[in-house]
């Protein structure tokens, strides 16, 4: 009669255990869809800052630092969209 009782413990254990993990999963799918697509928009954004920075940018070194940031920043962003 115990290893009933412990098996069917046992056996509840295990489908609570599948179950919850399913919702993680579910969960942790949410978050990388929601990643992916900031990700996604700020490499829109950071392309479209390079495009205008480039045509009105001075001819200094600032300007020059301050554009590879942003190209920097737009890889990063670009690479994981």
């Amino acid at each position: 009669m115990r290893k009933v009782i412990l098996s069917v413990i046992g056996m509840a254990a295990l489908s609570s255990t599948l179950m919850a993990s399913g919702v993680f999963t579910q969960d942790m799918q949410k978050a990388e869809a929601k990643v992916k697509l900031e990700n996604k928009q700020l490499c829109k954004i950071y392309k479209a800052k390079i495009v205008n920075y480039n045509t009105n940018r001075r001819s200094d070194n600032y300007a020059t630092t301050t554009l590879k940031h942003y190209i920097t920043t737009a890889q990063k962003y670009c690479f994981n969209s």
